[in-house]
């Protein structure tokens, strides 16, 4: 992908605009010349578009009639007043301000018509590649083309709906919108007091926090059926349900106990709530509008994997992602090849923070693991004893050999993975360690993906390839050495990181911020200039 993102925008468009122009009503755009004191603005990526704009309309307005607001400026401005639909700030497109100048008596001059279409513009870059730049390191989409949306402004036959189509594309970002509109429709209709903390409920126990619990649960539509006025203090299997429910669908541990953790979820504030679905469309405007057709989507906040073709999911399996301290990143690629029976080089971070402090406190710990050691990183190095080597020795002598696992069932990339090649050196792999994938928070690896179905992804990649069989792919991952398949069509992968989001059936997700990094890119939405 790696697009290059144009300027943001970044201070108010019609204070750049008053800076630039005169308020006479017969200004020309092409006239002048962008000031001295704006030549790093944010208007100037797009002052030559507007100049040239401007100029095949022979200057004439394109909001104005006669000096007054046409129909398609107060469209498009209440458009602007609504974009806290979209999770943005009507005011940081100056909405109200303008809403408010075009009311008042005329007549209006080009000024004013410069300054609405800025701040469409400026609108219509930020809902569809982001108010900010990209914080999580998704390469863009592609760059917003100016030129193409004054076209869009001049040619639509209903200015409200070209403003609406040109939001993001993508299913997710859609879902979220909708989502965005159900927890503002809660914020208003319903009061949430705080559920006092205490001693875990547990399934068949009374506590008199059990009714707040369960209105609590109603008003967010977590109960499995309606309550009937008698259920009282009890903590009955409705209930239990109703509570596994919500914890399913906020990544908690779903034991039906009201603990600690699951305390904290239901006292979450709506408003919060809102902030963090808002964060999350953000998110999403960073991506491309378009994904494709067939693609592999990974949510490293999620912890899973999906496959869709034909735009639809045909897969999904649980992952395992890096531990916060190594951060599996955020980025697109494409797969390319597979490898069965893969080998492990270690990388440097796990041998300079696991491997040669483990053989320090144990003599047995490569043994233990099967890797070997060579002398070099050269192909004719030899194989060394690990009891040959002063392990005490200083870190950057031990890491000038190069430790190698070898295919099997220790091996740490279990019995394939998954290449896309990329400056993270991270991938899709296999493991021999099960168990994690019955864990609700998955943050374990040491950057690279685990994922819980290698057999059923590698069958789906390598369906249009008639060798690769059901038998051929089980023969391939039990073997001694490894096998590099390359692809027939390379297969788009986007790493995302998404705290909230749509999943099936319309139910509203949510999940720590196990990064933590919603707190810091909404402080930035919200202290960020115009």
């Amino acid at each position: 992908m790696g697009v290059l993102r144009p300027a943001i925008f970044a201070l108010p468009m019609a204070f750049s605009l008053a800076l630039a122009l005169p308020a006479q009503a017969d200004t020309h755009p092409t006239d002048i010349a962008l000031p001295e004191e704006l030549q790093h603005s944010v208007i100037a990526p797009v002052w030559p578009a507007i100049q040239e704009f401007y100029a095949a309309r022979d200057n004439a307005p394109l909001w104005l009639e006669d000096g007054k607001p046409n129909s398609r400026a107060k469209k498009a401005l209440a458009h602007l007043a609504a974009a806290d639909q979209e999770g943005l700030d009507p005011t940081h497109y100056d909405a109200p301000a303008l809403i408010a100048r075009i009311a008042a008596d005329g007549p209006h001059g080009l000024l004013l018509d410069l300054e609405i279409t800025g701040q469409v513009l400026h609108f219509l870059y930020e809902v569809r590649h982001g108010r900010l730049p990209d914080t999580d390191g998704t390469e863009a989409g592609a760059a917003f083309d100016a030129v193409q949306a004054l076209t869009m402004l001049t040619e639509a036959p209903d200015i409200a709906v070209a403003l609406q189509n040109a939001v993001p594309g993508n299913a997710p970002y859609r879902a979220l919108r909708r989502a965005l509109s159900t927890y503002r429709a809660i914020a208003t209709s319903v009061e949430m007091a705080p559920i006092p903390a205490g001693p875990s409920i547990k399934p068949g126990m009374a506590d008199p926090r059990v009714p707040l619990i369960r209105d609590r649960l109603g008003k967010l539509g977590d109960l499995v059926a309606k309550p009937n006025g008698t259920e009282g203090e009890l903590y009955d299997p409705v209930l239990v349900q109703s509570v596994i429910r919500f914890q399913k669908r906020h990544g908690l541990e779903p034991d039906g106990v009201v603990g600690k953790n699951t305390l904290a979820e239901m006292n979450i504030s709506i408003a919060a709530r809102i902030d963090q679905i808002a964060v999350n469309m953000e998110r999403w405007r960073w991506l491309p509008s378009d994904l494709g057709n067939d693609y592999i989507l990974v949510n490293i906040a999620g912890f899973r994997l999906e496959v869709f073709e034909l735009g639809v999911p045909s897969l999904e399996m649980a992952v395992v992602v890096g531990r916060p301290f190594r951060r599996t990143p955020v980025f697109s690629a494409a797969i390319s090849y597979l490898e069965f029976s893969p080998t492990w080089t270690v990388p440097p971070t796990i041998l300079r923070e696991d491997i040669i402090p483990g053989m320090r406190k144990d003599p047995e710990f490569l043994a233990k693991k099967g890797i070997r050691i060579f002398s070099s990183w050269n192909h004719d190095a030899q194989v060394i004893d690990p009891q040959a080597i002063d392990w005490q020795a200083p870190t950057s002598q031990l890491m000038s050999y190069r430790y190698v696992q070898p295919a099997g069932p220790k091996n740490a990339l279990g019995r394939v993975k998954f290449m896309f090649p990329n400056k993270y050196s991270v991938y899709l792999h296999d493991t021999p360690d099960k168990n994690l994938f019955g864990r609700a928070s998955r943050a374990f690896s040491s950057g690279c993906i685990r994922v819980e179905q290698p057999t059923a992804l590698a069958t789906l990649l390598l369906a249009d390839q008639p060798k690769w069989t059901g038998p051929e792919i089980d023969k391939a991952m039990n073997l001694d050495s490894p096998v590099k398949v390359p692809l027939n069509k390379q297969m788009p992968i986007y790493i995302t990181y998404a705290t909230a989001w749509v999943g099936e059936g319309g139910t509203i997700e949510f999940r720590p911020d196990i990064y933590e990094r919603d707190a810091t890119l909404q402080e930035s939405l919200r202290s960020s200039p115009k």
